[in-house]
């Protein structure tokens, strides 16, 4: 929020997971652009569109001078619930109504992080599950006049997984339907390991929630530096490797970034 607070001339905010920091050079993406650029990167369970959805609204609220918002996450974002630990870490003044609507809170979650146990955001800040919100009975189905067996329980997580990820992404299209603001989303800097691993699952995920959203621009071309020497962290690209990865990255983004040219 401090950050917030301290530029409110930003022109592009950057939000999403720790790929920011390690992959995108603030101040170099800043002089590439011309613009005054606020990195808000996030850490452990921020790494999450609950953080991201939040921290929009902090933005949208308090800075004025916005064009171009860039969400940045690598793939594994696909792969948690609704966590509690980003969520609330970036709640601040801003109100729950919405994710209580979409069923992505309890008023049993709200009362552990704020009156019972504080100390529990840092378990959820190490990128603990948080248990799912979203129940679905075991009841035998009717299809066609024939009786069929209910989803397995591996059936069951994707699913619950998909409509937590579809809502937290329909909340943040909602924010934007009413701004002025470029929202582009693009996949984060990846190391080539973690790339070909989530490609194909990303790619069959990104084909059915870019259908359902009016004010998000999902890239879908894979933004990734192709270049063997990027670094072999897991999770991020190398920091050696950052000022090529920002210009990468740039390249791709300045269409967003002064549509004017």
């Amino acid at each position: 929020m401090e950050d917030i607070a301290t530029n409110p001339d930003a022109e592009v905010v950057l939000l999403g997971d720790s790929s920011l920091a390690n992959g995108i050079d603030n101040e170099l993406f800043a002089k590439l652009s011309g613009k005054k650029v606020l990195n808000l990167w996030t850490t452990g369970g921020g790494h999450n569109l609950a953080a991201t959805y939040n921290l929009l609204r902090h933005v949208l609220k308090k800075l004025h001078h916005v064009q171009t918002v860039i969400i940045v996450h690598t793939p594994s974002v696909y792969g948690y619930d609704f966590l509690l630990g980003g969520y609330f870490s970036t709640l601040g003044d801003l109100d729950s109504k919405v994710p209580f609507e979409e069923d992505l809170l309890t008023y049993k979650d709200f009362m552990a992080f704020y009156f019972i146990n504080l100390n529990s955001i840092s378990e959820y800040l190490t990128m603990r599950k948080v248990q799912k919100k979203r129940t679905r009975k075991d009841q035998w189905t009717f299809k066609n006049g024939k009786k069929e067996r209910p989803l397995n329980k591996v059936q069951r997580e994707y699913l619950k997984l998909g409509e937590t990820k579809a809502a937290e992404l329909k909340m943040i299209d909602d924010l934007l339907a009413e701004s002025n603001i470029t929202a582009v989303y693009i996949q984060g800097p990846l190391h080539r390991d973690v790339y070909n691993k989530y490609h194909d699952l990303i790619g069959r995920q990104r084909e059915l929630i870019k259908r359902s959203f009016k004010h998000i621009v999902f890239d879908e071309a894979y933004l990734y530096p192709e270049n063997e020497n990027m670094g072999n962290t897991i999770d991020h690209v190398d920091r050696s490797y950052r000022d090529i990865s920002t210009k990468f990255y740039y390249d791709h983004l300045k269409q967003y970034l002064n549509p004017e040219k």
